[in-house]
């Protein structure tokens, strides 16, 4: 719907950080900037704020959540857990094709490493790497509640690759996952 694709739009702006967090997202400027009325731009923001991206506040708008620290750590913590599980029931599956994705996306991490180490394409791996174990997990419900959190924790995973060293331990860890899931290694997955 159009305020899906709004709300998709507002949430990459936001995970790219061109709204800060605690920053106002100004329903006119977007209705223009999109050239709809408010209404759609309003069901966008609701959306965005069940997904804890935006907070809605009575007479004074919408404004990107501000996370404390202590919730960035619980969100991980859930997040760990069940990316954990969702790497077991890969394991477990051992779907060639999910091999053969997993083995091209760590490649083509390891290449940017060696060659560049852009922070951007790192980060854009990454994701797919993630993304694609959530959905080869077949899990609908666990599909569903790490999109959320993912959602959540992406301006802050950001950070997390920030420095050459960071992006290091990265791939290591990535290394390790892959090919656990790939060995259909469960327990190590």
């Amino acid at each position: 719907s159009l305020s899906e694709q709004i709300a998709e739009m507002i949430c990459e702006a936001i995970l790219k950080n061109e709204y800060k967090p605690g920053a106002p997202i100004g329903e006119q400027s977007i209705s223009n900037q999109f050239g709809v009325s408010r209404g759609p731009v309003r069901d966008a923001l609701r959306i965005l704020e069940g997904e804890g991206l935006v907070e809605i506040l009575p007479r004074r708008g919408a404004r990107v959540t501000n996370l404390s620290i202590r919730e960035v750590d619980q969100l991980y913590e859930i997040r760990a857990v069940l990316l954990g599980l969702s790497s077991r029931l890969v394991a477990r599956h051992r779907l060639p094709e999910a091999s053969e994705e997993l083995t091209s996306l760590l490649q083509q991490l390891e290449k940017n490493f060696t060659r560049k180490n852009d922070f951007e394409s790192h980060f854009q791996i990454s994701s797919q790497l993630n993304r694609l174990i959530v959905m080869k997990s077949g899990n609908e419900n666990l599909i569903a509640m790490l999109m959320k959190v993912a959602r959540q924790v992406a301006r802050y995973q950001r950070l997390g690759i920030s420095t050459p060293d960071r992006r290091a331990e990265s791939l290591e860890g990535w290394r390790n996952i892959v090919g656990a899931i790939v060995k259909g290694d469960e327990e190590r997955a």
